[in-house]
């Protein structure tokens, strides 16, 4: 992990004033801002396209994937077998 990235510009108003959030069950926005974190730690700024790889990044919230998968998945974009979050991809082009 580079020196840069031990901290992750959070923008809460964007969060909770985000009508896609505000429509996710508890489990799917878990699992989302598990797996932003986990995009903004991975090198490309990306975690894997597949769902044995997904719940293992959730760890402990692995078991409410199959819930906040639709939810969570269209939050991504799929580039050569992983996925990327584009508000992640922005951030980190600014550092």
């Amino acid at each position: 992990m580079s020196k840069g990235r031990v901290w992750m510009p959070f923008f809460i108003g964007d969060w909770e004033k985000s009508q896609d959030i505000e429509l996710m069950p508890p489990e799917a926005e878990a699992c989302y801002f598990v797996l932003i974190r986990k995009s903004w730690l991975s090198k490309d700024g990306g975690i894997p396209d597949d769902d044995t790889s997904i719940k293992a990044l959730l760890g402990k919230f692995s078991g409410w994937w199959e819930i906040a998968s639709k939810y969570v998945r269209p939050k991504f974009q799929e580039k050569n077998g992983r996925l990327y979050n584009q508000k992640i991809l922005d951030e980190l082009a600014e550092m």
